[in-house]
């Protein structure tokens, strides 16, 4: 008996089908029905495992991207566990200053903000960075989030002498994740293109404003997605985590705020 084609694909273990999700599309197990020539769809699809578009067996259907966060929840799990947990480990106050150093170091050539502080005479490369980062006391609440990102990135200008409000906001991330809310060239373009107000560049508060607006409008769908991956875990590098493990780890607010920025950059301009 062919299964309900309105289901979706049963999880791993449970069926014989799991549904992989790349931006809107996928393949699921149908009643009969031809499939259209490959060529005619776009490379970003959703693949039951097992299956080729080639074999007729599998249909095709269309999913809304905008509710579908999973790509963008393992796509942040798999950058947790490669880079950002060695960033924020790094980075522990806890740690050496040598240490943070090699990390705060680091993690500006992999945020792309190593170059928005330029070279300037100091003993160390980026240790005036380190310094006035660490002059940043924690824990950050709510309502000083927007002056301790500015504040930052106003100190170095001073040393460095540009505006990084994107170094700021992302090494501030790393240092106490939520609530900062990283500020990216990207992401903004992608809010603005979608924002009903004129977002202007460079200016964190109304970025953040905004960010947090559409936010509140996804958390839900987000939420779900983010859950869905301790039983996904097999097809990522979080693959030999313990399941509570995981669990604790993608039930965090800024995990989910942090695959909310995924979703975001992949919708922003070149």
């Amino acid at each position: 008996m062919a299964p309900d084609p309105s289901s979706p694909p049963p999880l791993p273990g449970r069926g014989e089908y799991w549904g992989i999700p790349v931006h809107g599309l996928r393949f699921a197990p149908p009643v009969a029905t031809t499939l259209c020539p490959f060529g005619a769809y776009p490379d970003s699809f959703w693949l039951a495992a097992g299956a080729s578009p080639f074999f007729p067996q599998f249909r095709l259907y269309t999913e809304s991207p905008m509710q579908n966060f999973k790509p963008f929840a393992i796509h942040y799990l798999n950058d947790w566990i490669r880079y950002d947990s060695g960033f924020v480990e790094g980075l522990s106050m806890s740690k050496p200053r040598a240490d943070r150093l090699r990390c705060l170091s680091s993690a500006a050539g992999f945020y792309g903000v190593a170059r928005t502080l330029p070279s300037i005479e100091e003993p160390e490369r980026l240790g005036t960075a380190l310094d006035s980062l660490d002059a940043m006391r924690g824990p950050i609440v709510e309502e000083a989030v927007d002056s301790t990102v500015v504040d930052l990135a106003s100190t170095f200008q001073r040393s460095y002498g540009k505006y990084a409000i994107s170094a700021a906001s992302k090494f501030l991330w790393i240092r106490f994740q939520s609530p900062i809310v990283i500020y990216d060239s990207q992401v903004f373009w992608s809010l603005r293109e979608n924002s009903s107000t004129q977002l202007a560049e460079g200016y964190y508060e109304p970025y953040r404003k905004e960010w947090l607006h559409r936010f509140a409008d996804c958390k839900e769908a987000i939420l779900s997605a983010c859950i869905e991956l301790v039983r996904a875990k097999s097809f990522s590098f979080a693959h030999s985590m313990p399941d509570d493990e995981l669990m604790g780890l993608v039930s965090e607010r800024w995990f989910h705020e942090r695959v909310f920025d995924k979703y975001l950059w992949s919708g922003g301009s070149e």
